[in-house]
């Protein structure tokens, strides 16, 4: 009876975990505007003027795009442990100049090392002695 119970409370604990990890990314993965970055210490500091704000998806198979205000880049990310964070890679085309929120969108988007999901719409990235990039699902 003992064996019956630690098998039952085995396979409870192991499925229940796979469950919380598999909606952590289901709620990540998709299309993201930002709305604003927010240096550690102010409150939406650098708020982008209008809804053409710098977009980001990302994708399933660990591969991400970032749209700034003339540029697109792209890279790849690892989500490791329930929130943590490694995007790497992040190579940008050069059509134009793109303005100065977007740039250091995409400076900081390098750095980002865990997030946060608040809801199915609202992300944080949080970048480790810098602050935060605030964003929100796309639909």
């Amino acid at each position: 009876m003992k064996k019956l119970f630690g098998l039952v409370a085995a396979f409870v604990l192991i499925t229940s975990c796979e469950k919380d990890e598999l909606s952590v990314a289901d709620n990540f993965y998709g299309d993201w505007r930002v709305l604003y970055l927010n240096p550690a210490g102010l409150f939406k500091n650098n708020v982008y003027p209008d809804d053409s704000s710098p977009r980001i998806t990302f994708n399933p198979d660990g591969s991400l795009l970032l749209r700034l205000s003339a540029n697109s880049c792209g890279g790849d990310y690892v989500i490791s442990d329930v929130n943590k964070l490694n995007v790497a890679m992040i190579y940008c085309t050069e059509i134009c100049c793109d303005d100065d929120f977007s740039l250091q969108v995409a400076n900081l988007c390098r750095q980002a090392s865990s997030f946060e999901i608040n809801g199915q719409n609202s992300l944080e990235l949080h970048i480790k002695g810098w602050g935060i990039i605030k964003l929100e699902r796309i639909e």
